[in-house]
């Protein structure tokens, strides 16, 4: 009896391991166009415009990934901005708690 609580207990144990890891792992967000994913963009350029000074305008999302955390969802977001002059690819990872967490260029 004691050997089968104990291979119970190791199955679930495993068992919340693959689940957990799974949860953790990035996802393509399916609909780059939804409503959030332009507010997170547009968020991302203008918290790095306040902390940067470097007034760029958010045009598009290019690309976006999520994951579950321990806060809520974490976003990986590849989008397009302009300079004033040119658009330009940036990578930014952003939090539902609305912070920034990286913001730079991107190279495809």
């Amino acid at each position: 009896m004691k050997s089968f609580v104990v291979v119970v207990v190791v199955m679930l144990a495993s068992t919340a391991a693959v689940d957990s890891k799974v949860l953790r792992s990035w996802r393509p967000v399916k609909n780059v166009d939804d409503p959030l994913m332009k507010f997170l963009g547009n968020f991302a350029v203008k918290e790095d415009d306040r902390l940067t000074g470097m007034k760029l305008t958010f045009e598009k999302i290019v690309q976006a990934e999520y994951r579950s955390g321990g806060n809520g969802y974490k976003y990986h977001l590849i989008l397009s901005a302009n300079d004033g002059f040119t658009s330009n690819m940036y990578a930014a990872n952003v939090s539902v708690t609305w912070k920034l967490n990286a913001f730079g260029a991107f190279h495809a």
